[in-house]
């Protein structure tokens, strides 16, 4: 059986490092630009059609969580974001599968997108407006699919 050295085995553990940062900053940077572009050409409940009766981008604030659930919680949401992704950072190792470990890093994504949200204009700046459901972002998508994802996963196990 032939033996991995300690440089070969650090080289794999950088490579799977090196792509769940890439996700993280994909994530984070699609969230910046999506929110810094709504921001710079709507005006706040502006509404901007996408698809007839499917999909507009409209520019509403909020102070709640994703979908506009606990409104006004500004502040406690703000450090629950911070906490929730410190915890699951010191955590993260613990986390064995490639699988887990890529909805871990969305959900990482997801929270922290929000916080800058609220650091910076004391609001999450929602956009993605389907008509059937109330406004998202980027970061809360991310968020979803990471939770979603582990749901299936450890539903399966």
């Amino acid at each position: 059986m032939k033996k991995m050295s300690k440089k070969s085995t650090n080289r794999k553990k950088c490579g799977k490092g090196l792509f769940y940062f890439s996700l993280f900053a994909a994530v984070i940077l699609l969230d910046r630009l999506t929110k810094k572009s709504i921001i710079d050409n709507l005006d706040i409940n502006q509404t901007m059609l996408v698809m007839k009766n499917v999909l507009n981008f409209t520019f509403v604030t909020n102070t709640g969580a994703g979908f506009g659930i606990l409104n006004s919680f500004n502040l406690p949401l703000l450090f629950l974001g911070i906490a929730v992704s410190g915890f699951l950072l010191l955590y993260f190792d613990r986390f064995k599968t490639k699988y887990e470990k890529t909805c871990i890093t969305l959900i990482i994504a997801g929270a922290l997108g929000n916080v800058i949200d609220r650091i910076m204009y004391g609001h999450v700046v929602d956009f993605i407006d389907f008509n059937f459901w109330p406004a998202f972002n980027v970061a809360d998508s991310a968020i979803c699919v990471g939770v979603i994802g582990l749901i299936i996963y450890y539903r399966k196990k």
